[in-house]
C-alpha cells in the first residue's frame, strides 16, 4: 500500500488506496477458498496432500486463465484526445485548420 500511494499522483491517491485494499481483501478470500478446495479433496495421509495440492493448482491455473482473458478483453488502449493548437490570445484554433 505504501509503495502504491507513494508513486501515485496526489489527485489519484484515494482511488489507488481503495483498489489496493479491495485487491487485498479479494486475495484473502481467495486463499480461504483455495484452502477449502484443498480440504475437500479427500484421500488419506500423503495421498490427501498430493490430491489437495493437485486440485488447488488446477483451480488456480483455471482462475489465472480467466484473469488473463478478462484483462486482455477489458483493458484496451487508452484513448487520448488530440491536442488542438492554440491561436494568439490563448483560444483554440478552429477544427481542421
Amino acid at each position: 500500500m505504501a509503495v502504491a500511494v507513494r508513486v501515485t499522483a496526489p489527485e489519484r491517491v484515494g482511488m489507488v488506496a481503495g483498489a489496493v485494499s479491495t485487491l487485498a481483501s479479494l486475495g484473502a478470500g481467495g486463499t480461504a477458498a483455495l484452502g477449502s478446495v484443498f480440504a475437500l479433496s479427500g484421500g488419506d495421509g500423503a495421498q490427501a496432500v498430493t490430491d489437495g495440492i493437485r486440485t488447488v493448482l488446477a483451480v488456480s491455473a483455471a482462475l489465472a486463465v480467466v484473469a488473463v482473458i478478462s484483462a486482455v478483453t477489458l483493458v484496451g488502449p487508452r484513448r487520448v484526445p488530440a491536442r488542438v493548437p492554440a491561436r494568439e490570445g490563448g483560444r483554440p484554433a478552429p477544427a481542421g485548420k
